[in-house]
């Protein structure tokens, strides 16, 4: 009888042995802040997983490039509409993982983050002429130009400045050639959400699909435009694989897997279009 206990007491050890390994082990599966979230028996956090569609000669730099841009605008997209402490990661493959924390409101999460910003280029007719389909890549950048009250470059005096670079896709290369060569002289005006962020007086036609927006204060205020403009355009294809209870300790130890919150898989549109709407 004596050996029975011991032995239901040691069974009894090992049990909260395996049990708070186990809590720690899946502490940052369940995305908790403490060791009470770990171990709840409820499940207290959702996570919405999208996946990125690569084309076929995608190298992997681009990969790389495209997942990051991917959830910085989603997370961007999220903070700017008051959802400032959800948590976006990327698995360095092909998907973004949102974690959702307690008591928020999924739906407008989803509509937050999904929902792509108007851009626009108009003409002075009010015409436009590139909208958010067009947009490649937007990127923060460094303008360094010789200081003319140096005297010699070779003293290494330079001013260095920040900027923005928008780089058009080859249908918006060649609208925004076109549209430059024709509005010499004139103002053109950039939108976002009908917010005008830009009215530039057009010197010369733009050739390259280059736009560079320089003069920007520092680099924080560069990448800030940068993420504003790029919530306008999704780089490639994404779609969402659902929304899923994390699995709770008592879960994990079961070897539950994820639980689909009910939410269907949806194709995100890349950009806004009115005729998609």
């Amino acid at each position: 009888m004596k050996k029975r206990r011991m032995k239901v007491v040691a069974m009894l050890f090992s049990c909260i042995a395996v049990l708070l390994l186990c809590t720690i082990g899946t502490a940052d599966q369940a995305l908790s802040e403490n060791l009470f979230d770990a171990i709840a028996i409820k499940p207290t956090r959702m996570f919405i997983r999208y996946t990125v569609i690569y084309p076929e000669d995608c190298d992997e730099a681009l990969r790389d490039y495209y997942l990051k841009t991917t959830a910085e605008i989603f997370e961007y997209r999220a903070a700017t509409a008051g959802f400032e402490d959800i948590t976006v990661k990327d698995d360095r493959k092909d998907s973004v993982r949102v974690a959702v924390p307690d008591g928020c409101d999924i739906e407008a999460l989803l509509e937050a983050i999904e929902t792509p910003w108007r851009f626009r280029i108009e003409e002075p007719d009010m015409s436009t002429v590139i909208t958010g389909k067009h947009l490649k890549q937007v990127y923060p950048t460094t303008d360094v130009t010789e200081d003319p009250e140096s005297g010699d470059a070779a003293d290494g005096k330079w001013t260095i400045g920040y900027a923005m670079v928008i780089e058009l896709d080859d249908e918006g290369t060649t609208l925004f050639r076109e549209s430059t060569a024709r509005n010499i002289g004139n103002e053109m005006k950039m939108y976002v959400e009908d917010q005008l962020i830009l009215n530039p007086t057009v010197l010369s036609a733009i050739e390259d699909g280059r736009i560079n927006v320089t003069g920007l204060r520092d680099m924080e205020e560069a990448k800030a435009m940068s993420c504003w403009l790029l919530s306008c355009h999704l780089p490639l294809e994404t779609k969402r694989d659902g929304v899923y209870l994390t699995p709770t300790i008592v879960d994990t130890l079961f070897g539950r897997e994820p639980e689909n919150a009910g939410y269907e898989s949806v194709t995100l549109k890349r950009y806004f279009d009115e005729t998609i709407q």
